[in-house]
């Protein structure tokens, strides 16, 4: 085969490449734009009908309730539970769909978590917890679906402290060739049999009357940070708190700020 011949194939070879990486970008934009369409339906058809529920038990204890005994109050009250408890999941399990698409670009994490922080304002106060956040680097992310990662985890932190006051350290390290970031709390802990499954979806550690959740916030936090290409995974004792960690990866000479 001649020179012309090669470099004939080669570039054929190139191109065929590059059209295969363009029918691959091309897929991924499409799946991401039906995700969006299903986040869409799901958040108005499955939302809609709950939505009329429990207005119409609101209404039933308005109007009715001093004809109601106090089984028919309990009755009512379990229900209107029930619908709160459903659009809790239904919006768990959208925020975990639309975990599946990325919209990343280098950015810092800070002000992922200045967001979180500002989501969980309420819960921060009514707990009196500190919150203290170390220099944080950049990397390519989607601030969004970040931002929920470290909501996801200082809500857990809260949620299942001890009876000390709530002291939740967030902070980075680099490692080798990616950033290692830290989210560490004084709550109750996780015993070692249990750490591997609190990542799967629907598992929960504490009964429903006990701890209120879905256990699908870890999954969701699990399915964002392995489409930025890193893991999560969690240190911890029972009693002795809890230190969620994950990866990402690092470009050259990112610095923590």
């Amino acid at each position: 085969m001649g020179d012309d011949a090669r470099e004939t194939e080669l570039l054929a070879q190139i191109q065929a490449l590059r059209d295969q990486l363009a029918a691959e970008k091309l897929a991924a934009e499409s799946q991401r734009q039906e995700m969006e369409q299903f986040a869409f339906v799901a958040s108005h058809d499955l939302k809609e009908p709950l939505r009329i529920v429990a207005n119409y038990l609101g209404l039933l204890r308005r109007r009715y309730g001093a004809q109601l005994d106090d089984a028919a109050h309990d009755y009512l009250s379990t229900a209107l539970d029930a619908t709160v408890r459903m659009r809790q999941l239904i919006d768990n399990l959208l925020e975990f769909s639309r975990a599946q698409a990325l919209d990343a670009e280098v950015q810092s994490l800070r002000p992922a978590v200045d967001r979180a922080l500002q989501n969980l304002a309420q819960l921060i106060a009514d707990n009196d917890a500190e919150i203290e956040v170390g220099p944080l680097p950049q990397a390519q992310i989607d601030a969004m679906q970040m931002a929920r990662v470290f909501q996801n985890l200082i809500a857990n932190a809260l949620k299942y402290r001890s009876d000390q006051r709530p002291l939740v350290k967030i902070s980075a390290q680099r490692e080798a060739g990616l950033w290692r970031i830290r989210v560490e709390d004084n709550g109750m802990g996780i015993a070692p049999e249990h750490q591997q499954r609190i990542f799967q979806m629907f598992s929960r550690l504490h009964a429903r009357d006990e701890i209120e959740g879905t256990g699908i916030g870890l999954a969701t936090c699990q399915r964002i940070i392995e489409r930025h290409g890193g893991t999560i995974d969690v240190q911890s004792s029972a009693g002795q708190g809890a230190c969620f960690s994950f990866t990402l990866p690092a470009g050259q000479g990112d610095t923590a700020t």
